[in-house]
């Protein structure tokens, strides 16, 4: 499990983030079935999630498994590689003959301009993994410039000294054998790993460690030639194609599944006049119920509208209150027997006393699956023209189905079809918007 964290990080952050949406969505249906509510709004939601969570935990676990290759990560100009660019060192062991002590020939390893008397040993630098090292050695420039040149017994034990190396500068690990960093100072770090020698830079900017790198002929840099039956990641088209496929797939399912999971159908009912279907929902707002329906904003509209929450009250020299909407506006289509619902609901709370003012106002609108809520508060109640009424708390209940319930039951029973869209779309787009 560490090393899969470590080679392939996003595959175990979608691991988990599966995980988490299981046992979420297993506790929801739970819930819903125990209010005898249909699943199917978690089934849209399962789906909908594994759309745009799936094709990516599938790419991670191709590259896993090796079928593909990463694409590379995109840096900010001038990083000479991250993770996932393809580059690599290779040294010319001439130039990096040594006596075990120093390298005879420094100017080609460290560049001309190096001062001897500035070259040191470095086994101390990197503790244990440079203990075994054939040779370590440290040059510091002039110009404010650092290099480290290091040959160990193998390309693992190289890459092991180079983690070392990245921890003691403050950088984080990578996986690569060439990269270049930001140091926590500011300043610029390059590291390559080319075989079993370690090089090391540290500069103020990326052009001092190119100028310091082309000055060296002991080491070049440049792109890695793929392994034999090394993966290669697929042509651009491809995944161009496959992106817009998926986001495809979102959209047609995000409004086609919605209605699929939200829309209630009649039985066996003749569909009634519109008029008639509309003076049934008026009628509800004379019933006993706990909001009230009105004509709506727009011809052939019924709105209706609870405002579940609505208090005023004093406590610690304060005086608060808090107004709680929701809102269904009904568009009856005749020509198709549809009634289309949209869904609005706002939150306005404020507070004034010592200390100032504060007032906060939330508004949205969607389609909602199902919502309960309960709330209390305490203080010396206050009626509508901010006089108390006696009481010292106020609680209140909100039940969604109570409200939406009685409409949709009415819609249904007229012959229509109760349909909550998330976008009132205009009528060229009502096959996707529903």
């Amino acid at each position: 499990m560490r090393d899969l964290a470590e080679s392939h990080p996003a595959l175990l952050a979608m691991g988990l983030l599966l995980l988490i949406a299981t046992v979420v969505l297993g506790l929801v249906t739970v819930m819903m079935q125990r209010r005898g509510l249909s699943p199917r709004p978690v089934i849209w939601f399962a789906v909908f999630f594994a759309l745009i969570v799936g094709p990516q935990a599938a790419w991670h676990g191709a590259v896993a498994a090796g079928w593909v290759a990463d694409l590379p990560t995109w840096t900010p100009a001038g990083d000479l590689p991250r993770d996932d660019t393809p580059l690599a060192a290779t040294v010319v062991e001439a130039d990096l003959a040594h006596d075990g002590t120093s390298f005879r020939t420094p100017e080609r390893v460290f560049g001309p301009d190096v001062d001897r008397h500035l070259v040191r040993d470095s086994r101390l630098l990197l503790g244990r993994f440079l203990d075994a090292a054939e040779i370590a050695q440290h040059a510091s420039y002039v110009t404010g410039e650092t290099m480290l040149v290091a040959r160990l017994a193998t390309p693992d034990a190289a890459r092991q000294a180079r983690d070392v190396w990245l921890m003691t500068m403050g950088i984080p690990r990578i996986r690569v054998d060439v990269a270049t960093r930001t140091r926590p100072v500011g300043d610029r770090a390059r590291v390559a790993v080319a075989g079993r020698t370690l090089f090391a830079w540290t500069a103020a900017d990326d052009a001092t460690l190119d100028r310091r790198l082309a000055s060296i002929s002991a080491v070049r840099i440049g792109p890695a030639a793929p392994a034999p039956g090394a993966p290669a990641p697929p042509p651009l088209r491809w995944i161009l194609a496959g992106a817009g496929l998926n986001v495809l797939l979102v959209v047609l399912w995000f409004f086609k599944g919605l209605t699929w999971a939200t829309e209630a159908r009649p039985t066996t009912a003749a569909p009634q006049p519109a008029a008639a279907l509309s003076q049934r929902l008026l009628a509800l707002g004379r019933a006993d119920v706990p909001f009230g329906v009105t004509p709506g904003p727009g011809d052939g509209e019924v709105q209706a509208t609870w405002c579940w929450a609505d208090a005023r009250w004093i406590d610690l020299a304060r005086a608060r209150g808090v107004r709680r909407t929701h809102r269904f506006v009904l568009a009856l289509d005749e020509a198709a027997h549809v009634v289309r619902v949209r869904e609005y609901w706002s939150a306005w709370d404020w507070s004034a006393g010592r200390g100032g003012a504060h007032a906060a106002w939330h508004a949205a609108r969607g389609v909602t699956f199902f919502r309960v809520e309960r709330e209390r508060v305490l203080g010396a109640q206050l009626d509508e023209r901010g006089l108390p009424t006696g009481a010292l708390s106020k609680a209140w209940t909100f039940d969604l189905d109570e409200m939406r319930l009685p409409l949709q039951r009415a819609v249904v029973e007229s012959g229509w079809i109760w349909r909550p869209v998330a976008w009132q779309g205009p009528g060229w787009l009502r096959w996707l918007t529903g």
